[in-house]
């Protein structure tokens, strides 16, 4: 399953880029988030993580990999425990994800270039991380 999710991230990874070279700026941003979001995805499973690992929004046993989660037990995981991931890169996540949100829901905001162009390198460096790991 790691090898079909970063397959998935590094898809998105593209499609952020064509979005980027297009001026669609607001999708760029919110692409790159979801490439690096499914790659770390892809590393927590590669370890044998599941969602029901962790507890959800619910306070459960998570039945699907929240962002929430993610967000949380990536850099506790994989920079801090297993040091797989340097600090810059692992709370990247975070503000990707802050990046994204804005771009989708923020309408009355202005997604310039540069957020999505460092949202994507962003991203690509996570990912070209991860499938080092993971390959």
């Amino acid at each position: 399953m790691a090898e079909a999710r970063l397959r998935v991230a590094k898809e998105f990874l593209a499609d952020a880029k064509l979005c980027l070279d297009n001026g669609r700026f607001r999708s760029a941003v919110s692409r790159a988030y979801y490439g690096a979001f499914h790659a770390c995805v892809a590393l927590f499973e590669h370890y044998g993580y599941q969602p029901g690992h962790f507890l959800g929004r619910d306070k459960r046993p998570a039945r699907r990999w929240e962002h929430g989660i993610v967000r949380k037990y990536f850099p506790i995981e994989f920079v801090h425990k297993r040091k797989l991931v340097d600090w810059q890169l692992g709370i990247g996540l975070s503000s990707l994800y802050e990046s994204r949100v804005k771009a989708d829901y923020r309408v009355d905001m202005r997604i310039s270039e540069t957020m999505a162009r460092n949202s994507f390198e962003g991203a690509q460096r996570l990912v070209q991380v991860i499938e080092g790991r993971v390959v």
